[in-house]
């Protein structure tokens, strides 16, 4: 069959939206999203696009009505497919379902083809979203249908699943930690960790990302709002966070249609630069979109309805003394557990100080090791003096790590 328009349509609602004897008849997709997959074929482009705008602007109506918003996203594509035993077959079969796939909610994504196909006289709006990076298909030139005013025709983040940055060492410590954070998140879809600047709230929030990103059919995207310093930036961050571009309308509208049907989690860390506007942010898209969770790190909470804080302390004394022990260069072994034990407790657990404490002995190190012919790994060579009067060098070199409660502290 040659010159078919391919057409498939996705429907999307919320496991939160539902209540016995209301359940939508959809296909469910996993625990948090259900969802199924329609196809149609059409002899005309401007067919599939009509029935596709169509099609949207009869779901609009009907959530308007309605307790349980819908969210279709649909993908068209053109070209030459084989029919057998009732199914399609070809190229634009597969483009159509990644198109599909990468749409948001109430969005229409269309390849090149099918808008050139159409032309200028079809009475279709096309916005050009330039080339996608779909799953398993060459860079593919695409373009969204506007077919309202206000229906989204950002580019979609490529069908990435996250942007979490990958771990450079070993998380040390803290399952306790981890274990109740995830118990929050199962009950309250904002967590928001709180606690003094290098508690370690930001590592934390990292790692209780990566541990439930598996759980989430959308991902886990970290915002960082610490370059931030003005609040009418915080919409935009979050979408160049996302991937989204290539918009006319206001970013906060263009979050809330891409997230409104996506099982997400959003890691918004450093809201304490923007306090308020990342807290009326949140809690904005917290309302608009069912699917979303969100964990934040704050100095203090956001305050926003729904807010569980969960606040951060210093490392324990067994998981303060293996952090400094890790970080320690080279990690040479260091026989004076009771040194170690009173640096640790000097500086509260906390961790950045006492990575700043090993970095510190780093430098003591190097000064020892000048002019040494060999080196050691244990407490007999060059770091071994350099530990050993670690107490009075430390004292007149001084850490300086900007903390309240270790500002100047002597490692002795």
């Amino acid at each position: 069959m040659r010159s078919a328009r391919i057409d498939t349509t996705r429907c999307e609602t919320s496991t939160r939206c539902w209540s016995p004897g209301r359940s939508p008849r959809i296909t469910a997709r996993s625990s948090r999203a259900r969802a199924t997959a329609i196809w149609r074929r059409f002899p005309r482009a401007g067919d599939a696009v009509a029935a596709a705008a169509e099609i949207q602007r009869r779901i609009s109506r009907r959530n308007e009505d309605s307790e349980v918003a819908l969210g279709v996203r649909i993908g068209l594509s053109a070209g030459d497919v084989i029919e057998r035993a009732g199914d399609y077959h070809g190229v634009p079969v597969i483009e159509a379902a990644r198109l599909c796939a990468a749409a948001t909610g109430g969005q229409i994504l269309a390849s090149e083809t099918v808008r050139s196909l159409v032309g200028s006289r079809g009475g279709h709006d096309f916005v050009a979203l330039g080339e996608l990076d779909l799953k398993g298909l060459p860079p593919l030139a695409t373009a969204a249908v506007r077919w309202c005013d206000d229906a989204p025709v950002f580019a979609p983040s490529g069908g990435a699943k996250g942007n979490l940055p990958a771990s450079l060492d070993r998380f040390i410590g803290r399952q306790g930690d981890l274990d109740a954070i995830r118990a929050l998140l199962g009950e309250r879809r904002l967590v928001t960790l709180t606690g003094t600047g290098g508690s370690g709230k930001t590592r934390l929030a990292l790692e209780v990302a990566r541990s439930i990103g598996a759980e989430h059919a959308d991902g886990v995207w970290l915002v960082d709002l610490a370059p931030i310093d003005d609040e009418k930036l915080i919409a935009e961050a979050t979408m160049a966070a996302l991937g989204l571009r290539g918009s006319d309308a206001a970013a906060r509208d263009v979050l809330r249609s891409h997230l409104g049907g996506r099982d997400t989690v959003l890691l918004v860390d450093n809201c304490e630069q923007v306090l308020d506007g990342a807290a009326t942010l949140i809690a904005e898209l917290l309302a608009g979109c069912p699917l979303l969770s969100v964990v934040a790190t704050s100095r203090e909470p956001l305050r926003v309805p729904g807010e569980a804080e969960y606040a951060v302390e210093g490392l324990g004394r067994e998981e303060a003394a293996e952090l400094f022990a890790e970080r320690v260069p080279g990690r040479r072994r260091i026989d004076d557990r009771d040194a170690i034990a009173r640096i640790c407790a000097a500086l509260e657990g906390i961790p950045l100080a006492l990575e700043l404490a090993a970095a510190k002995l780093r430098v003591l190190c190097e000064r020892r090791s000048t002019g040494a012919t060999t080196s050691s790994t244990t407490t007999s060579g060059p770091c071994s003096d350099a530990w050993e009067s670690s107490p009075e060098a430390l004292d007149r070199t001084r850490l300086n790590t900007s903390l309240p409660t270790t500002k100047s502290l002597a490692l002795a």
